[in-house]
């Protein structure tokens, strides 16, 4: 039910204009591997690198994006999965407007093969770590030209 609210709640503000602002999507991609799998390496207030594969205006394709991580949700157990929240964007000084809320991948044949077979045993799962890879998650970002 968050997720859906977090996402709701995204959407609305990317696709807000302002009445004098025109504004453009920028897609992007992490431009080294972001996840939490590695014990302290990746905390509240760390800055994470986006490379631009779809840029507009003088945000062109090659160019890094800035973001800073606002919320870590560690893993843990009865598979509660890793949360990475990612805003305040910005690219050659310039503010670049949204948010990327990675979420750690789900177990799903592993809590299907540990229900069928172990009471009792799903609340030691893990739950599983965000971990995003430059090339293969693509996200939307918007910028504002006056």
């Amino acid at each position: 039910m968050n997720i859906k609210i977090l996402a709701a709640f995204a959407l609305l503000i990317l696709l807000t204009n302002t009445a004098f602002a025109e504004n453009s999507t920028l897609k992007v991609t992490p431009a080294q591997t972001i996840t939490t799998a590695r014990k302290n390496s990746l905390s509240e207030g760390d800055y994470v690198d986006f490379r631009i594969i779809e840029g507009a205006g003088k945000f062109q394709k090659g160019s890094i994006v800035t973001g800073v991580v606002t919320s870590i949700e560690e893993n843990g157990f009865a598979g509660k999965e890793a949360n990475v929240l990612i805003e305040n964007f910005k690219c050659n000084e310039e503010q670049v407007y949204g948010e990327i809320y990675l979420h750690g991948n789900v177990h799903k044949k592993l809590n299907d093969f540990v229900d069928s077979s172990f009471s009792g045993f799903p609340i030691w799962m893990r739950g599983g770590e965000v971990v995003a890879r430059p090339g293969e998650q693509e996200f939307l970002l918007k910028i504002r030209e006056n």
